[in-house]
């Protein structure tokens, strides 16, 4: 995996505006619903691009991204386009790569356009070592804690019911476990089926998807 985070910290002052998710499998169109979404957040964006080798390649930059000169590799090598733009929900920050959409942990890499309210809890009761400050990050670290230590349960939920997989288990725990509100795109990497696959596709992402 290649990850790029260039740029120094900058501030961004509160937005009015929560974060915008989206993503595509034609890049032409994933350049417009970046411009679309740019509205939705300008202090940083971030991306996960998946290529038909089912390699991934991230990035994160603080401000608005320019991505003239993307296009002539793009469609070639990826086959998921995958994006998010920041607007901080704290009246001050600063822009590090660690603070910043997507996050990772794991198995799991996740962007998400919302605001928890209990995702300290979380940290308390369930992710005791987890560290990031920000609260979208507790997302990837619980998809994945209960992917790695609630076997059981797992295996026990998906013998009552055949139709269920790990990941759609861990999938449902979290979700309702999270209070908030949240929209997210959930790319799994590792996987008890074949990896690589954002489960996205599974609720519906034939083509493209954006914030409203």
């Amino acid at each position: 995996m290649t990850e790029t985070f260039p740029g120094n910290n900058t501030t961004a002052s509160l937005s009015n505006n929560m974060c915008g998710i989206f993503g595509s499998k034609d890049f032409k169109t994933y350049e417009k619903l970046y411009s679309h979404n740019k509205k939705r957040g300008n202090f940083s964006y971030g991306s996960l691009y998946v290529t038909k080798n089912k390699e991934i390649y991230q990035q994160k930059h603080r401000g608005v991204y320019d991505m003239t000169g993307e296009y002539t590799y793009a469609p070639e090598e990826y086959q998921w386009f995958l994006g998010h733009t920041q607007a901080p929900t704290s009246s001050q920050r600063e822009f590090t790569p660690r603070t910043s959409h997507p996050f990772e942990d794991i198995y799991y890499i996740v962007a998400h356009n919302g605001v928890l309210e209990n995702s300290e809890q979380i940290e308390e009761d369930i992710l005791i070592a987890h560290m990031n400050p920000v609260d979208s990050s507790v997302i990837p670290a619980m998809l994945s804690t209960i992917l790695e230590f609630d076997e059981d349960i797992i295996y026990n939920e998906i013998v009552d019911d055949a139709t269920k997989t790990s990941e759609l288990i861990a999938m449902e725990k979290t979700c309702n476990t999270l209070k908030g509100t949240f929209g997210c795109f959930v790319f799994l990497g590792v996987s008890f089926r074949p990896p690589g696959r954002p489960l996205v596709a599974t609720a519906g992402f034939a083509s493209e998807f954006r914030s409203e």
